[in-house]
């Protein structure tokens, strides 16, 4: 519903957003922090995942209201959700291939896109997978529970992000 999803991100706008970019304003006041620099550093002096989490609600609103659109079956809803989570894991990769259409002329196309994926957030896209994730662990949170009950699972999953972290080490 359109009404409720707007409700939401004006419920959620004031505490991930407002609040957090007041104290962000006071802290680069205070440690004399370069504005500009800050707004366009990744890290956003260490703000950077309560707006990237204000972000993924948007995000997470978009897919659902896509969902609607292609008319996807309740059963498939997380299925759809895990593959536009899975998309996103790829975004801020395409900075370098952005990087790759830089022609030595006087605009750097690729420190322009470096600055725009670090201003908007989209380098903390790939991390969009674990909300989508956790938005999927609480929807089915008792069938979770008694999944962890058993000892497999919790063991295999703990395997294979440890591969995972071995084989791509910077996801």
């Amino acid at each position: 519903n359109r009404c409720s999803a707007v409700a939401f991100l004006k419920k959620k706008f004031p505490v991930q957003i407002v609040l957090p970019a007041v104290f962000y304003f006071i802290y680069m006041a205070v440690y004399d922090v370069d504005i500009v620099e800050s707004l366009l550093s990744v890290n956003k002096s260490g703000y950077w995942f309560t707006f990237a989490l204000f972000e993924y609600f948007v995000l997470y609103i978009a897919i659902q209201w896509l969902t609607k659109k292609l008319n996807i079956k309740e059963k498939r809803h997380d299925i759809f959700l895990l593959l536009c989570a899975a998309v996103t894991v790829a975004f801020p990769y395409t900075e370098h291939l952005i990087a790759l259409l830089d022609d030595g002329s006087g605009f750097s196309i690729g420190a322009f896109s470096s600055d725009l994926f670090a201003a908007t957030g989209i380098d903390h896209m790939k991390h969009f997978l674990f909300f989508a994730l956790g938005v999927i662990t609480r929807k089915h949170f008792g069938e979770f529970e008694r999944l962890l009950d058993k000892g497999w699972p919790v063991i295999s999953t703990a395997l294979f992000f440890a591969a995972a972290n071995i084989a791509v080490p910077d996801i």
